[in-house]
């Protein structure tokens, strides 16, 4: 075969190369979400955003109208008050945060129009304004009952914050264009005073001494004396002002003026508008979904007057071109403010305190109608300490237990209790081959000891002296037994199978049951003429208007790439089923063709594929609306709930193909600890005393640690390199720690784009695991992979080659005092410095020959260096070369050695100058010349590149 490349070739004897010692010390960083949480009037429900990539990480179901949402202190649980649209509504609806789950209902009864919502210092406790009874009252979460009432006597108890300074409550009056003040712990009135009709938004100074309230019918804020309770200074804020913030630090208030279509800033100590908040009239962003683009805002001129600026807004607004400013909330370290557009739907982000302050930065998308809005802090991200052993976890793991009294616990539990406790909690996340090998150990003892060992296998970073995948899956199971738990076997509903084996969902929707309408059905009924179209059309048994659903739920997950739908439905305990239709209790086809396409309709925007499934169910829809307007419609009768069938059974289709497809325990939060990228070479040679020395490259990409962590005050860069080899039983059968110190003032001068660190072992010959882990010790950040390692056995007799090894010359000073330099046959060389071979940098390959004398090598034996070339082939292309074992060879040359000792290294060195760049197989053969047979060969993969 043509050559396509020339390689150079130089030879070389040789001697070795070796090792040095390391570190260890940990202190690990779990992070928890900082999240959004709004209200979405239309759609019934709450939406739950991430701060960190602005997606939606949950939808909880509420009821009608959900309005004001109040976060605790703690961050680990919200309420939200639901108002009611066309019907009064009389409920709270409480979410548990740690989660982004529903809680519970609590039903207020007669308690009717809950709007303004506050945590008092007693978290269990809420101070809650009910617009249908005048009132204000307080209500205990626990119980879920009003524990007092008190009547004010003012219209439209609207909102309400909290006073901690003086224990007193300020409610804002719509009717009555007041504010209402509250002793707290008398819980009497105090006095109402009046600021000017419409009051409505209002908000107190982080200091406490201020109360501003805005009069949306007069267009003004008046600032009321927190110690006097008096009216001291009245500003103007046109635009019907609804709502209003304090910045943290007290020096801002950020005003929404619904009906101009911005956001006013007011300077608190000079007490004037400074600044607009406006969004573009093109809303060219609200297309973006989760954009976060940098100018995507703008800024209106302060010299334009409050006045003109208005009647500049309601011009574009009579055109629809405005989104109206309503709710607004902002982020406790005063880094962003978030406010919410009803008729546009969505959440703008507004920079508050880097260079595009006052701006709008990116939005958030809603697609329902945004009302409340609130920002909670999640400080349930800790550091957990660990000390030696499995010790000194923090209580943030709650009750969960290290592992090493986990096994205690386990091996000494009766069996009753090991099947309830234990083996139901782990058959979800076995395998299919791990569950039919389980469920063949006969005995207890021994199933015991096979969870151990399957939890020993996911630890990914077994250097770590914690199993944070035995730390992470222990809080999924603490969560199950919360939620998911029932009575019998096997003792776990189906949701809790699923989120042991995946975690918590990305999107999670709650259906809980009961009566229900199909809305084009009652449009359809209430003409006497479509009624009876309905009737022909299905032979005088139309479906059903309403009907009746079974509490259900639907989770979603995106995990790399396979996103799946899952549907629970509650039928004695919630079990997994393959179609959202059978949480319908109707059992006749016409009738789970309509009433599916409503489930549909409530959850459209979980995951993509019910998002299709809704756009199909709108344009059947509308095609029965449009045959509906003739009097002559003439539709087959199996057609209405033929196509929707059609439309749902593909739906059943695409979500049983992704279940089948999605692998088990991904995910798990310590994965986010793996925040360093690097790469391992490990070779393997013959040792002494029937042994393995295995030496392994470090390569260390120098811009993820260097650029991003050194501090100048620092004279180098610490750099600490741990492996860890295990057996099948996941017992430590080597373990070594050292430290690297890289020069500062060095590193800022190579050129070269690896930090490269060495070290080497012997090992007994077994099948086993090695992991690896680096940590910079400027910032504690960490890397580790794990890789399946079977160490050679070189100790008989048989002629063997150990593995390649790539080497280059110093080529001056700053590489020597940066990499380890090892003398071979008096040259004296460093690890190649490059993950790729470069063809600027030639490269001595290095590779020893085992018992060649006893094999009688006695004469001369031949060395062949071949380079093939590897390309991305077709599948035929690749199925054919197997076939034909060819390879495309690209360079090929032999020289011939004479034997003088039994072991023999061999050093090359080769020139890849005028070798193609691309990926390339590098074999060696070396073969006796007296006797062919005796032949063998290694080989390694390789990347040529400028």
């Amino acid at each position: 075969m043509k050559n396509k490349s020339r390689m150079k070739i130089c030879i070389f004897l040789s001697s070795i190369v070796l090792s040095f010692q390391i570190v260890y010390s940990t202190n690990a960083y779990l992070q928890s979400e900082n999240t959004l949480i709004v209200a979405d009037r239309s759609e019934s429900s709450v939406k739950i955003f991430s701060i960190n990539t602005y997606k939606e990480i949950g939808n909880i179901k509420t009821d009608e109208g959900p309005n004001e949402i109040a976060v605790s202190n703690d961050g680990k649980k919200a309420v939200v008050s639901n108002y009611g649209i066309m019907d009064y509504g009389s409920t709270l609806t409480v979410i548990d945060l740690e989660n982004y789950l529903y809680s519970k209902t609590i039903d207020l009864g007669e308690y009717s129009r809950p709007h303004g919502i506050v945590f008092l210092p007693d978290e269990n406790l809420l101070a809650v304004t009910l617009e249908g009874r005048r009132s204000l009252a307080l209500v205990d979460i626990d119980s879920g009952g009003i524990i007092r009432e008190l009547k004010t006597g003012q219209d439209i108890p609207h909102l309400i914050v909290l006073d901690e300074k003086h224990q007193r409550l300020f409610i804002s009056n719509i009717g009555s264009g007041t504010v209402s003040v509250v002793e707290l712990n008398s819980f009497t009135l105090l006095k109402n005073i009046f600021v000017g009709k419409g009051a409505e938004g209002i908000d107190i100074s982080p200091d406490g001494k201020e109360i501003w309230v805005t009069s949306r019918n007069e267009n003004s804020i008046s600032i009321i004396n927190s110690k006097t309770l008096k009216v001291e200074k009245k500003l103007k804020s046109e635009g019907y002002p609804v709502r209003l913030k304090f910045t943290p630090d007290g020096k801002h208030v950020l005003v929404s003026n619904i009906r101009s279509g911005y956001a006013s800033v007011f300077d608190t100590k000079k007490k004037r508008m400074i600044d607009f908040i406006v969004v573009d009239e093109s809303d060219v962003f609200v297309e973006k979904k989760y954009d976060i683009s940098k100018d995507t805002g703008g800024k209106v001129d302060i010299k334009v007057s409050s006045e003109k600026m208005v009647d500049i807004r309601l011009d574009l607004l009579k055109k629809g071109g405005v989104a109206l400013p309503f709710s607004i909330d902002i982020q406790p370290d005063g880094k962003n403010a978030y406010i919410s557009y009803r008729n546009k739907n969505f959440v703008s982000i507004v920079d508050l305190s880097g260079r595009n302050k006052w701006k709008i930065t990116g939005i958030i998308q809603t697609r329902g109608n945004p009302d409340g809005i609130a920002y909670a802090t999640n400080i349930a991200a800790k550091t957990i300490g660990i000390d030696d052993g499995d010790q000194g976890i923090d209580s943030y793991w709650n009750n969960i237990r290290p592992f090493t009294e986990y096994s205690r616990e386990l091996n000494a539990i009766n069996n009753d209790d090991f099947v309830r406790e234990y083996e139901s909690m782990f058959l979800p996340v076995f395998s299919g081959k791990e569950t039919d090998f389980y469920n063949n150990i006969p005995g207890y003892p021994e199933r015991k000891s096979f969870i151990l060992n399957y939890i020993r296998s996911q630890d990914e970073n077994p250097v770590f002296p914690v199993n944070y995948w035995f730390l992470e899956f222990s809080t999924r199971i603490s969560h199950v037994k919360q939620e998911f738990l029932i009575d019998k076997p096997p003792f776990i509903d189906d949701r809790g199978k699923f989120y042991l084996k995946y975690g918590r969902p990305d999107k999670r929707f709650i259906d809980r049951g009961g009566l229900r309408r199909q809305e084009l059905l009652h449009k359809l009924y209430n003409s006497p003429e479509k009624l009876q179209m309905m009737r022909e059309l299905y032979n005088f048994s139309q479906p059903a208007a309403d009907f009746n659903v079974r509490p259900n739920e639907t989770w979603y997950y995106d995990r790399k790439g396979i996103q799946i739908v899952l549907h629970f439905v509650k039928d004695g305990y919630y079990k997994a089923v393959s179609s959202l239709s059978e949480a319908l209790i109707s059992k006749t086809e016409k009738n789970k063709a309509w009433h599916w396409m409503e489930l549909i309709k409530d959850r459209y925007d979980i995951a993509p594929s019910l998002l299709d499934a809704y756009s199909n169910i709108e344009l059947f829809e509308e095609s029965i609306s449009v045959k509906m307007q003739s009097s002559n419609m003439r539709i087959s009768s199996h057609n209405p709930h033929y196509r929707v069938t059609e439309i749902r059974n593909r739906v059943d289709q695409t979500e049983r193909e992704a279940k089948r497809n999605i692998e088990q325990n991904i995910n798990l939060r310590y994965a986010e600890l793996n925040s360093i990228d690097f790469d391992t070479d490990i070779t393997q040679f013959k040792s002494e005393n029937n042994k393995t020395r295995i030496e392994i490259v470090f390569y260390i990409l120098k811009d993820d640690i260097l650029f991003d962590h050194i501090i100048p005050k620092e004279k180098s860069l610490k750099v600490e390199y741990t492996y860890i080899v295990q057996d099948s039983e996941f017992n430590t059968g080597y373990k070594s720690e050292s430290v690297h110190d890289f020069d500062n003032s060095i590193l800022e001068n190579i050129e070269y784009e690896y930090l490269i660190s060495e070290t080497s072992f012997n090992m007994t010959p077994i099948n086993s695991r090695i992991t690896c882990q680096i940590k910079d010790n400027t910032f504690e950040n960490y890397g580790f992979k794990q890789d399946k390692l079977t160490i050679n056995d070189f100790s008989g007799s048989k002629f063997m080659l150990s593995g390649l090894k790539f080497y280059m010359k110093p080529e001056d000073e700053i590489l020597k005092n940066i990499l380890q330099e090892s003398i071979i046959t008096d040259l004296k060389v460093v690890a190649y410095p490059f993950r790729v071979i470069k063809k600027s940098k030639p490269v001595f390959c290095y590779f020893e020959m085992y018992n060649m004398l006893q094999n009688r090598f006695e004469v001369l034996y031949d060395i062949e260096i071949i380079l093939f070339r590897k390309h991305n082939e077709s599948l035929m292309n690749r199925i054919g070369n197997i076939f034909s074992q060819e390879k495309e060879r690209n360079f090929g040359l032999v020289y011939q050695r004479q034997t003088t000792e039994n072991n023999s290294k061999e050093l090359v060195s080769l020139d890849f100058s005028d070798v193609e760049e691309g990926v390339y197989l590098l074999e060696i053969k070396v073969t006796d010349q007296i006797d062919k047979s005796r032949i063998k060969s290694i080989s390694k993969e390789i990347r040529v590149a400028k």
